[in-house]
């Protein structure tokens, strides 16, 4: 990997200057892993279960174009929340669907995200 980025970095760069490093990095990548995976699957089969992952990064790539392109109009906040809070609901509605995601998971993120406060007892301020 480190050989196949340094053979690519040094004619790019040459030829296109920084966007020539970034582009030798990208294709060094690309190439390394893909290498990478068809090796390890000639000596460890993984099943990819392909529609699933379709359907997560599929909701990925939406709210990401959807988002960039909010960005790219200036539109305020109060405008890009729903949009926001729509991708992250479709995200976990399609891993509750898929099965990646479990209402134990969820209530474990809730719990850790609001914190509450400790229940007070009902008679602990009451006089002996």
């Amino acid at each position: 990997g480190m050989g196949l980025s340094m053979g690519l970095m040094v004619p790019f760069v040459r030829t296109w200057g920084f966007k020539g490093a970034a582009w030798a990095m990208f294709l060094s990548g690309v190439i390394n892993v893909a290498a990478s995976s068809w090796v390890s699957q000639k000596y460890y089969r993984i099943h990819w279960e392909y529609a699933k992952l379709a359907v997560l990064y599929g909701i990925f790539f939406t709210g990401t174009v959807a988002l960039l392109l909010i960005r790219g109009y200036e539109v305020n906040y109060l405008q890009t929340l729903p949009v926001k809070l729509a991708t992250v609901a479709a995200y976990i509605l399609a891993g509750i669907k898929i099965g990646t995601i479990s209402m134990a998971k969820l209530r474990t993120l809730r719990d850790a995200l609001f914190i509450r406060a400790p229940q007070k007892a009902e008679n602990a301020n009451a006089e002996v």
